[in-house]
């Protein structure tokens, strides 16, 4: 797990590690308490993004699935509180997953 600061760097860091990841066969995935963070995620680091409710969604259809080749990025981790449990039960549950995080504070 990293976590990041949002200070100018994180995106081109982001980008950077998506590139490597991917280079090394995972596939990366992010997601985002909020849709224009998801957006933003996508249009400046490259990273398919969506917000973290649609993730849950997508995973409980089966429509998404988390392996031992997905790494997880989490966009503004800090901003994921304890009422959001549905993300870490998740990664939990998925041990597998490499999740990654970023932070704003």
């Amino acid at each position: 797990m990293a976590a990041r600061t949002a200070n100018g760097g994180e995106t081109y860091s982001l980008n950077l590690a998506r590139e490597m990841w991917e280079g090394s066969g995972y596939r990366v995935i992010g997601a985002s308490l909020a849709a224009r963070a998801a957006k933003e995620l996508e249009d400046q680091a490259h990273i398919q993004s969506r917000t973290i409710a649609k993730l849950m969604i997508d995973l409980d259809r089966g429509i998404e699935t988390l392996d031992d080749r997905t790494v997880l990025v989490i966009d503004e981790a800090s901003m994921v509180g304890t009422r959001a449990p549905p993300t870490r039960r998740t990664v939990a549950s998925t041990s597998a997953t490499r999740p990654t995080m970023r932070s704003s504070s």
